[in-house]
């Protein structure tokens, strides 16, 4: 299983806590741990069994001040196991991840149909409130005119599903503009 493993040896305090993990050494030079042999490596991506992962995860919770993260490889991208406070140029670092099965919250207005008219070369976006009950359609060329009059008639109360209505309507413009499939929460495919 591949893990990514973050490491902000600035703030790195010396107490060699780290050392119960294979992965880290400690550099007698200036007192500080080092991730995989490089004084300024901060970031790797490598193959663990479970007994590594635990002393990983052991190391990473040990240290006192929180420079070390660990992240397991998922199919949507990372999954934080232990998070850090890794900055790059004085930018708080935060890997994204999302787990649709445990943090979906439907929206209490409702949710959108979403689907394109290519012979009008339109978007039609079908709000319902009850289970598959259109109560409202709206029609555009354009994703912004289309979630702005979303937003404009009420029907949309949380960010993330106005993110993820931004997100199905560029795709419904793409498969419009350039001759594609558009089946909502699809990847896009060649039409035929």
């Amino acid at each position: 299983m591949k893990y990514k493993i973050l490491f902000n040896r600035d703030k790195c305090i010396g107490t060699k806590s780290c050392l119960v993990s294979h992965l880290f050494s400690f550099y007698e030079n200036d007192n500080k741990a080092q991730l995989s042999n490089n004084p300024r490596c901060t970031e790797i991506v490598i193959d663990l069994d479970e007994k590594q992962v635990e002393k990983l995860v052991l190391a990473a919770e040990n240290c006192p001040v929180n420079v070390i993260g660990v992240l397991k490889e998922t199919n949507d991208g990372y999954m934080p196991l232990v998070s850090t406070e890794i900055t790059f140029n004085g930018a708080k670092v935060i890997h994204a991840y999302y787990d649709d099965l445990k943090e979906f919250v439907m929206d209490e207005n409702g949710y959108f149909l979403i689907r394109i008219l290519p012979e009008t070369k339109e978007i039609e976006i079908g709000h319902c409130s009850k289970t598959n009950k259109i109560d409202i359609i709206i029609r555009g060329k354009n994703p912004r005119e289309i979630y702005q009059t979303a937003l404009k008639e009420g029907l949309i109360t949380r960010m993330d599903h106005a993110a993820y209505l931004g997100k199905e309507l560029q795709k419904a413009f793409d498969a419009l503009s350039f001759g594609l499939k558009y089946v909502q929460d699809d990847e896009l495919k060649k039409d035929g």
